[in-house]
C-alpha cells in the first residue's frame, strides 16, 4: 500500500460536502444505492433517477423478450469505475470483469431464475437474490451508470476548492434524455500523484442501512412463513395467548427450517420469490417504514 494521500490535505480543504478519498489508494468503501435512494441531497436525487431509468430500461427489454438489447444495455458499456477509489472487498467472482459478471447476472435472471426479473427492479435488488453479487458488485454498477451525475458534482466541488480540472472525454455514462449510454467532452479531475481521474462523491453517498438477502429472509420471508403456518391445523409450532389469539414465532420457523435442513442464504429466497411474488416490495416497504420511524 502506498503512503495515504488523502484529498483533505492535498488541496488544503477543512471541511467539505464530498467524502475525504485517498487518492493514493483504494478506500475500502462502497456506494448504497438503497440508502442514496432515500437521501434529499440534490445529487442524491438525480443519482436515483438515473439509476432506476437506467435498470427499468434493461428489465423492459427483459420482459419484452428482446435480450440482445438487454444485454448490450447491461453488460457492453460498463467499466471497472476505478475514478472512485473504492475497493470494498474481494470482487465478485474470482476472474470475472465487470462485464462478464453483467452478463452474469443477465443469465441468472433471465435464462436461469427468469421469474426474479418480476422481483428485480432496481439495481440494489440484484444482491438478494443472485450469488457472488455483494455491495462491492452492486456499487460497481451502480457507478458506471451515474458516473455522469459524478463527473457534474466533482466538476462543482474542484471549482468550489480551487481543484485543477482538464478537459477529456468522459467514460460511458448513461443518459436518461436519450436512454441510451454516453460519452461526452467534459471537465475531470486528474491527481498530479499518479496522473489518473478521480471522481468526488458525497459524504452521504458512502455507508448507511443497507438492502441484504437476510433482512428479506428476517422482515418479509419468516414472516410470511409464519402467516402460513397459522394455517396449518397440524402444525406443532403455534402457540396461544392468554386472550385464545394464536401466533407463530419467526424462531420457531427457523428452528423448523433447520431440523428439515433448509438454511436461509439467496437459493432459499430464490425459491421463495417463485411463488411469492412482491417480496422485494415488501422488504423495500418495511424498510422505508422502519427509517421513518426513526426518523431518519
Amino acid at each position: 500500500m502506498a503512503n495515504k494521500r488523502f484529498i483533505y490535505d492535498e488541496y488544503g480543504i477543512v471541511i467539505a460536502d464530498f467524502f475525504n478519498i485517498d487518492l493514493a489508494n483504494d478506500n475500502r468503501k462502497f456506494l448504497n444505492p438503497y440508502n442514496i435512494g432515500q437521501l434529499t441531497h440534490p445529487v442524491a436525487i438525480k443519482a436515483t433517477e438515473v439509476a432506476v431509468h437506467f435498470f427499468e430500461q434493461v428489465r423492459q427489454e427483459l420482459l419484452r423478450g428482446f435480450v440482445a438489447r438487454a444485454e448490450y444495455l447491461f453488460c457492453n458499456r460498463l467499466t471497472e469505475p476505478k475514478e472512485l477509489c473504492f475497493g470494498y472487498a474481494e470482487k465478485g467472482i474470482v476472474g470475472k470483469g465487470i462485464r462478464e459478471l453483467a452478463q452474469f447476472i443477465i443469465n441468472q435472471i433471465y435464462y436461469i431464475d427468469n421469474h426474479l426479473i418480476h422481483e428485480i427492479k432496481r439495481i440494489e435488488d440484484i444482491k438478494l437474490f443472485v450469488d457472488n453479487i455483494g455491495d462491492d458488485r452492486v456499487s460497481d454498477i451502480y457507478a458506471n451508470v451515474i458516473r455522469g451525475v459524478l463527473l457534474e458534482y466533482t466538476e462543482q466541488q474542484c471549482n468550489i476548492y480551487g481543484i485543477p480540472l482538464k478537459l477529456m472525454q468522459s467514460k460511458p455514462f448513461w443518459d436518461r434524455t436519450t436512454s441510451s449510454w454516453i460519452r461526452t467532452n467534459c471537465l475531470h479531475f486528474i491527481w498530479t500523484g499518479d496522473g489518473n481521474v478521480k471522481l468526488l462523491v458525497p459524504k452521504c453517498f458512502i455507508g448507511g442501512t443497507t438492502f441484504t438477502y437476510s433482512k428479506l429472509n428476517s422482515k418479509v420471508i419468516l414472516s410470511e412463513l409464519a402467516r402460513e403456518e397459522l394455517l396449518n391445523p397440524d402444525s406443532s409450532i403455534i402457540r396461544q395467548r392468554k386472550d385464545n389469539t394464536q401466533y407463530v414465532t419467526k424462531k420457531d420457523i427457523r428452528q423448523q427450517l433447520s431440523r428439515n435442513n433448509i438454511t436461509l442464504n439467496k437459493e432459499f429466497a430464490r425459491n421463495f420469490a417463485l411463488s411469492h411474488t412482491g417480496c422485494t416490495e415488501q422488504l423495500r416497504a418495511k424498510m422505508d417504514e422502519q427509517r421513518k420511524k426513526k426518523g431518519v
